[in-house]
């Protein structure tokens, strides 16, 4: 049986509340965040305060299947962005199915306060919550 946690998925609004004591990482791909092409879903275009981008693609090399790229690697990554195993991260994408793969990879790598945000970057959007705009 699968055990879950209860509160791995924030509602958007609870999660601005936890933005000032995590790191915030951004799943979606690089023009998402930079505001170059809004995410599906939302009205508008940016990130959310103080992201740090982290595309999902990244962490994967290959097609057929496509494969995790060396933990040291993505570890290391993330520590050029100051986020480290023991830092508590909040972590989205677009709707929620990315960051929910992220959340496990995050996990794997030794990251034990990872929460994700209910919706991603589209049920944020759609809370009226601020957002960083290039």
């Amino acid at each position: 049986m699968w055990a879950t946690a209860p509160a791995t998925f924030l509602p958007p609004a609870e999660a601005a509340t936890q933005i000032p004591a995590r790191r915030v990482i951004d799943v979606r791909p690089a023009r998402q965040f930079s505001g170059e092409k809004p995410s599906r879903g939302a009205k508008r275009a940016g990130r959310l305060p103080g992201a740090f981008s982290f595309p999902l693609n990244d962490a994967f090399v290959g097609h057929h299947p496509p494969l995790l790229v060396d933990r040291e690697r993505l570890r290391e990554r993330l520590a050029a962005g100051g986020i480290r195993p023991d830092t508590a991260v909040l972590v989205y994408d677009g709707f929620g199915t990315h960051a929910a793969l992220a959340r496990v990879i995050l996990r794997d790598l030794g990251f034990a306060g990872v929460r994700a945000i209910a919706g991603g970057f589209a049920a944020w959007d759609a809370a009226g919550l601020p957002i960083e705009t290039p």
